[in-house]
Formats: C-alpha cells, sequence, structure tokens
C-alpha cells in the first residue's frame, strides 16, 4: 500500500496541501516533498570509484540524477527477475517435489441431478 489510498498518510499530506504553499512551492513540489519523506532509504558502501562514474555518465544521458538512475536500476533488476518466471512455472517448481503418481485418485461420483419441475 502506497502512501495513497488507504493510507494512514492521506490526512498528512492534505494538511500540507491545504492553504497558501511556503516560499511558492507548487502542489507537485509538496506531493514529491511528502513521498520522498515516506520512502525507505537504501546506503551502499564500498562502490568502486570507476562503477559510480559510470552511473553519473548514464545519469547524465538519462537526464535523471545518480539517485534516480539508482532507483531505475535497481527497480528493472527486480521486475525483470520476477517477470522472467511465469506463473505457471513458479507453480510447477513449487511442487516439483511432489510424487503426483502416489497421490489417491478419488472414485467418480454420479453428477447431482434435479428433479424436473412439474
Amino acid at each position: 500500500r502506497g502512501p495513497f489510498i488507504g493510507s494512514r498518510n492521506v490526512p498528512c499530506l492534505v494538511r500540507q496541501l491545504k492553504g497558501p504553499l511556503q516560499g511558492g512551492m507548487t502542489i507537485m513540489h509538496a506531493l514529491q516533498s511528502f513521498l520522498e519523506s515516506h520512502m525507505a532509504s537504501l546506503t551502499i558502501r564500498n562502490v568502486d570509484e570507476d562503477l559510480k562514474t559510470s552511473l553519473r555518465v548514464q545519469a547524465a544521458q538519462h537526464g535523471h540524477s545518480m539517485e534516480q538512475e539508482a532507483r531505475d536500476i535497481l527497480r528493472r533488476a527486480v521486475q525483470t527477475s520476477q517477470a522472467t518466471t511465469g506463473f505457471a512455472k513458479r507453480i510447477q517448481k513449487r511442487f516439483a517435489g511432489l510424487q503426483i503418481e502416489a497421490l489417491p485418485i478419488p472414485k467418480r461420483r454420479a453428477a447431482r441431478v434435479t428433479a424436473p419441475k412439474a
């Protein structure tokens, strides 16, 4: 659940947006500020200088900050790994250890038939 629908944070956002915004702040800036204050943080230590430089160059090519570029890369990496495995494959993997042949097959029963109304 995000900071909007069904969230306890909605009244907080509404309070922030009521009345004149300070310092010429637009509603979009207030919304961005609100979202940033309610997002998780991640610190990555011991990054090679070459990797950091490559990230900075790639971010500049995309017109993003390094932080935004890193978020996009992480999002794509996580979504790709989930999307490559289809639902049927995940179910098959989940139940791969079962010996289906050993499961008992129940006897078939006649379907329930309702009596015709007169």
